[in-house]
């Protein structure tokens, strides 16, 4: 998942927002520069068998995310497809976003998860 390039008000944080489909959006003291960088929802292949269903569980509370000068959190996961999902002849693309926390001043960087996003597939 990467939310791209952001830059912050010193005085006033906010929220950028990843759709799995479409374009960020910002809130508050947060503006996306023309120069994106990296903007992709976190994506991944389910396999199984044919037209088989599944159950999607994303993370239910923030993830940090840190780097040399700072942390940021991530929240409110979404999924395309949502709860459940249906193989087409063994296999479906599933698509994640959230919504990144981004404090006033944020400092620079590269912000990273160590422990990773955990998205959990049950077979129905």
């Amino acid at each position: 998942m990467n939310f791209g390039n952001i830059a912050v008000s010193p005085t006033l944080g906010g929220t950028v927002v990843l759709p799995t489909a479409g374009a960020r959006t910002q809130t508050g003291g947060v503006t996306l520069p023309v120069v994106t960088g990296t903007v992709a929802p976190a994506s991944f292949t389910v396999t199984g068998e044919g037209n088989s269903t599944y159950s999607i569980t994303l993370p239910s509370s923030a993830i940090t995310l840190t780097s040399a000068n700072g942390t940021m959190t991530v929240e409110n996961f979404v999924s395309n497809p949502g709860n459940t999902g249906t193989l087409s002849n063994g296999t479906q693309v599933v698509k994640v976003g959230a919504t990144l926390n981004v404090g006033a001043a944020q400092p620079a960087g590269t912000y990273t998860n160590a422990a990773g996003l955990f998205v959990t597939v049950n077979y129905n």
